[in-house]
């Protein structure tokens, strides 16, 4: 049976490229390694790769570290130094920086500015407050970074911190090669790229997901007072950056407790269990005053209040064919509703959910991870697990798949929303790659042996050929902000106020007008231009000590005054 695992594993990565009309290249190709399986080789062939095998194990920590170190050097240049120049470029971006701005001028939020609809900004209330949509976890923790200038330090170094935890904790599975080979994996991963080299929230979870997988798993194993306090503190932690996902992680953790004797044994202590619960409570609570806050309501949390008053079709739901609400939104937000927001929320119907679940669409951050070839070690990884390592891998899975499932109430699957279960689902297929070894080892097949990683060449040498276009992700989008800020920079004085005329091919992901929280202490502050009478009405009632500019999209000048010279 053993021959035949990667075989089948290969007619079915063929079998879904044909159903799904993809190019069936690298489908052929894994079949005709799969093939290998079936040739005669010296069965001394895998003890040469099990002695390395035991060299990688005795290195493990210093290997883990050097390959940390290399990926967030990589991340380190790309964002830095060759791309990016640390420049915020997703509108989410924004909000956490003027979020984790407005908690380091000591305050949850700042009153709303005069007449909002100038300040119309993506993710920010501008009435009755001047707050983020967001809660608070993740500006929190970039709160040291933005106090000293560098808030790029704190997304590195939470990945960095993530990257040597799943090591630690893949190793036990994976082994030591396994591990490594995972860790390389999602580094290079379009999500591992695309978050660790921007300011979303998804690098705050992953690290807060780990850390409570860690302490549970400690906790489960030996005990202690630490341990129970740590995994709740964790756990709370992952629920302040990310509500639904931090929900959705605790309902796995109580079915993996449920499941497993050994875990239920853990809380018959009520004295621990209470450590556990105590920081979960705090959480709620801090969330709970912090929507108070904001909102006026405990029960109303900042980002409904901002889809309500804006942007009504970015929640939770598929759509039914109710129409679409208008609300009074400036230039950048209504172009993205017109363009991107309302177009695919009317497309979003439980029909299309359910395909994009089956075919993997919504998955995209794992599928492109590990290219398509490494998922087909899934049918050694279903067919050869036996015992608890089965139980463990199925509740991983069944985690992934809860995940998607939850999330596939939201319009919009794209791949980071499933940053931390992107490790579990690159796990998988490489623990049905070590089953496999193992099995054509003990078996004397060593044909299998050079198979698993003649595959596992083929799924790296994929996985390379897509890093150029993520290394061009972002690039376009940051050198146009970068344009724009410069520009600022050099035509207006400080104490100015610039107002922005979007033009008619004005990219849809980008926005402009984004602003300090304090106003008040702001060296510029940027508004859409409504018109050159309210621009100067505007300017008069509010701000007549600065200096009004104004800047053109098309023609790509500032010039002084309220409109564009003729």
């Amino acid at each position: 049976m053993t021959t035949f695992l990667l075989p089948i594993g290969a007619l079915f990565f063929l079998a879904a490229t044909l159903l799904l009309r993809q190019p069936p290249g690298l489908a052929i190709t894994a079949l005709l390694l799969s093939a290998v399986s079936f040739v005669p080789i010296s069965s001394e062939f895998p003890r040469t790769f099990e002695r390395a095998g035991a060299r990688v194990e005795r290195r493990f920590a210093l290997l883990l570290g050097l390959l940390t170190a290399a990926l967030v050097a990589f991340y380190a240049w790309l964002w830095g130094f060759h791309a990016y120049r640390f420049q915020p470029v997703v509108h989410d971006e924004f909000a956490y920086l003027f979020q984790a701005k407005t908690f380091l001028a000591g305050r949850l939020l700042f009153p709303s500015p005069p007449e909002p609809l100038f300040f119309d900004a993506f993710h920010i209330l501008t009435d009755p407050v001047y707050a983020s949509k967001y809660p608070p976890g993740h500006a929190l923790l970039l709160l040291p970074g933005v106090s000293l200038g560098v808030p790029w330090l704190v997304p590195i170094l939470a990945t960095a911190l993530s990257l040597a935890l799943l090591g630690i904790l893949a190793r036990p599975h994976l082994g030591a090669a396994g591990s490594l080979l995972l860790v390389l994996l999602f580094g290079f991963a379009p999500a591992g790229i695309q978050t660790a080299t921007t300011y979303l929230s998804q690098t705050s979870y992953l690290l807060s997901f780990l850390l409570f997988v860690f302490f549970l798993t400690r906790w489960v194993r030996s005990g202690g007072r630490a341990n129970p306090l740590l995994a709740g503190l964790f756990l709370g932690l992952a629920f302040l950056v990310r509500h639904w996902n931090a929900v959705v992680l605790a309902a796995f953790a109580a079915a993996c407790l449920l499941l497993f004797r050994e875990a239920r044994a853990s809380f018959r202590r009520p004295a621990r269990t209470a450590l556990f619960l105590l920081p979960l409570a705090l959480a709620a609570f801090s969330v709970l005053a912090y929507n108070r806050a904001v909102t006026g309501s405990a029960f109303t949390t900042p980002w409904e209040l901002y889809a309500e008053r804006s942007q009504p079709e970015d929640r939770f739901g598929f759509y039914r064919g109710e129409p679409i609400e208008e609300r009074s939104v400036a230039a950048g937000k209504r172009i993205y509703n017109e363009r991107v927001l309302y177009p695919n929320r009317t497309r979003y119907t439980p029909d299309l959910a359910i395909r994009s679940l089956l075919i993997l669409r919504i998955p995209m951050s794992a599928w492109e991870a590990l290219p398509p070839v490494g998922f087909l070690f899934l049918v050694p990884f279903l067919l050869a697990l036996r015992g608890a390592r089965r139980q463990a891998g199925l509740a991983a899975l069944s985690f992934s798949f809860l995940l998607h499932a939850a999330y596939l109430l939201y319009w919009f699957p794209w791949g980071p929303y499933y940053h931390e279960i992107t490790p579990l689902l690159l796990a998988l297929p490489l623990l049905g790659a070590r089953e496999t070894m193992e099995r054509a080892s003990r078996e004397r097949r060593p044909g299998v042996f050079l198979s698993a990683i003649l595959l596992l060449s083929l799924t790296l040498a994929a996985a390379a050929a897509r890093l150029p276009f993520q290394i061009d992700f972002r690039r376009e989008k940051a050198a146009v902000h970068a344009r724009f800020e410069r520009l600022a920079l050099r035509r207006t004085p400080p104490g100015s106020i610039l107002f922005l005329r979007y033009g008619r091919g004005h990219n849809p992901d980008l926005d402009l007008v984004n602003n300090e929280p304090d106003l008040a202490r702001a060296a510029r502050i940027y508004v859409h231009d409504l018109g050159e009478e309210r621009n100067r009405a505007f300017r008069e009632a509010h701000f007549p000590d600065r200096a009004p500019f104004h800047f053109d999209e098309d023609r790509r000048t500032v010039a002084p005054g309220y409109a564009p010279p003729q």
